[in-house]
């Protein structure tokens, strides 16, 4: 079956609880677009106008992250949205298949890799477990999950034995005495 292309730029917004199932937010999802769908030939440049957005030098960002299902849409129709995450998905002959690009302004390459691998994961385990609170489905592998809690965590620091606090402190305050040595969140 031939399905049309669909090239317009539909901006969804949906509320994700940690409660919520995977079912849930999927068919949240499918509501939302189903309203976008009803309001897609409202102009986007009246929409950017009427929520105050202007940028004289470039084209506004009215929502960080788009995703892109081929072949439905285009990529060349989405540079009036100008999002900063684009993730694209295509059928693959067994699998879903896809990619993401991102604002090398606001990513680093390796942070970029991060987000894809944590999707991956998250997805596995929810497609896998759809009725269970999203709040529940880990989004970290269990080799980064024991990096986090191990390596990241490590805040062993050597500390003098023979010594007290108070004593740590104002040693301290004598190395660089024009920098804070201690900061009380109590203290206003």
């Amino acid at each position: 079956e031939d399905l049309p292309l669909v090239n317009e730029v539909l901006a969804l917004r949906n509320r994700v609880e940690s409660t919520m199932t995977f079912k849930e937010l999927i068919l949240q999802v499918k509501e939302t677009f189903r309203g976008a769908v009803e309001n897609q030939d409202y102009p986007y440049e009246t929409l950017l106008y009427k929520l105050g957005i202007r940028v004289p030098d470039g084209v506004p960002s009215l929502f960080d992250a788009a995703v892109l299902l081929e072949p439905l849409q285009e990529k060349k129709y989405l540079p009036r949205a100008n999002p900063n995450l684009l993730f694209t998905f295509r059928r693959g002959e067994e699998r879903i298949e896809g990619e993401m690009e991102f604002n090398s302004l606001l990513y680093h390459e390796t942070t970029g890799k991060q987000i894809v691998t944590r999707l991956e994961n998250f997805l596995e385990k929810a497609v896998s477990r759809p009725d269970l609170a999203l709040g529940r489905l880990e989004m970290v592998s269990g080799v980064e999950r024991e990096e986090l809690l191990s390596r990241f965590n490590d805040t062993g620091a050597y500390y003098p034995i023979d010594k007290t606090l108070p004593q740590l402190i104002r040693d301290q305050v004598e190395k660089t005495p024009d920098l804070t040595a201690v900061v009380d969140s109590e203290i206003g």
